[in-house]
């Protein structure tokens, strides 16, 4: 009975302990802010199916230790990685993807005689589906426009979940050259596949509608005249446009578009922004921030109602760059990096 009591009590700690870990003391001694008191609405549930856990056999205290596993291990990689999740994006998925593959034998190896590998990687795939959910519900949005706002979160759990299920079949299989010649080098290949190719291609159809950029869709576009004062109206001109749509000017986006106008200048290749605003003092303070940054793109103005009704929406809320081959609207993706756009242009302008 005493030993009994002793377990539970040594489970409960370990279990609050790795709960509030990333949120309360990795968040506060790196200086992120500490997120648990935000957060309650996910941290609350998982507290009470630990303490439930606790009174159940081993079987259930490592279940409901692997269900929690999924948000404190979110908590850690975007509290410690966070320059990398901001920065260098696909470094941050690669490195993680890779730990969490690691994590997931540990822990197998650690509950061998207790959960199978199989049992492990369901019971992370509800944690992981448990967090979607309750955000859903905190946020009281539909699934389709809740998985949009998180495409970059969902994109990376989806490279999550395919690599643990090849970890789950490297833990499962017990054949030395099926385990050690194929899967892991197919598991070490797929981390760096997943942080290149899959994150991205899965983000960007999220958020974009293509998963490479590269669309074909006709779109006829009409825009005001920067001078105010004119009131005309003007289409799009004929041969390659490039815009780049904003919400608000950001100094760094902004000005590298500038810089991929000025890379293109001996080309026949016309440059805008097209500024979402739906009053005049929306459009007046874009016009000022255009000034301001002292940019010589011409800045164009377009409605949130016409945005969205037209070939150019996306369901990104940065900025992000649309380009155009006479009335065909053939690439969109964000604006940052600008590589992509930058070698999809020099590609379409070759001979």
């Amino acid at each position: 009975m005493e030993k009994n009591i002793k377990q539970k009590a040594v489970y409960i700690s370990a279990y609050i302990f790795c709960l509030i870990c990333p949120p309360l003391i990795l968040s506060g001694s790196l200086g992120h802010g500490i997120t648990l008191w935000r957060d309650w609405w996910i941290y609350l549930p998982l507290f009470l199916i630990g303490i439930f856990a606790s009174f159940g056999n081993k079987k259930i205290r490592n279940l409901a230790f692997v269900f929690q596993m999924p948000i404190t291990i979110n908590g850690i990689f975007t509290t410690v990685f966070s320059p990398l999740l901001y920065l260098e994006h696909t470094y941050y998925v690669v490195i993680t993807t890779g730990l969490y593959c690691a994590f997931f034998i540990i822990w197998h190896s650690y509950s061998l005689t207790i959960v199978s590998a199989w049992q492990i990687l369901g019971t992370i795939y509800l944690g992981m589906l448990f967090i979607q959910v309750a955000l859903m519900l905190y946020l009281g949005m539909y699934w389709n426009d809740f998985i949009n706002s998180i495409a970059g979160s969902f994109s990376t759990d989806i490279v999550y979940s395919i690599g643990l299920l090849f970890t789950t079949l490297f833990c499962h299989i017990k054949t030395y050259i099926l385990k050690w010649v194929i899967l892991f080098n197919v598991l070490c290949i797929y981390i760096f596949v997943g942080g290149f190719y899959i994150d991205p291609y899965v983000f960007n159809k999220l958020q974009y509608g293509t998963f490479t950029g590269e669309t074909k869709e006709k779109a006829v576009l009409i825009l005001p005249e920067t001078d105010k004062e004119k009131g005309s109206e003007t289409n799009i001109p004929q041969g390659y446009q490039v815009c780049m749509i904003a919400h608000s000017l950001n100094p760094w986006t902004t000005k590298m578009f500038e810089g991929i106008a000025l890379q293109f200048h001996n080309h026949p290749v016309s440059f805008f922004i097209l500024g979402v605003a739906d009053t005049p003092t929306e459009a007046e303070l874009l016009s000022r921030e255009h000034k301001t940054m002292h940019v010589t793109v011409p800045l164009y103005f377009i409605s949130r109602e016409k945005l969205k009704s037209s070939p150019l929406k996306a369901n990104a809320y940065g900025d992000y760059i649309c380009i155009f081959k006479n009335d065909t609207l053939i690439y969109k993706r964000e604006a940052d990096p600008t590589t992509q756009a930058i070698r999809f242009l020099s590609n379409e302008l070759q001979p």
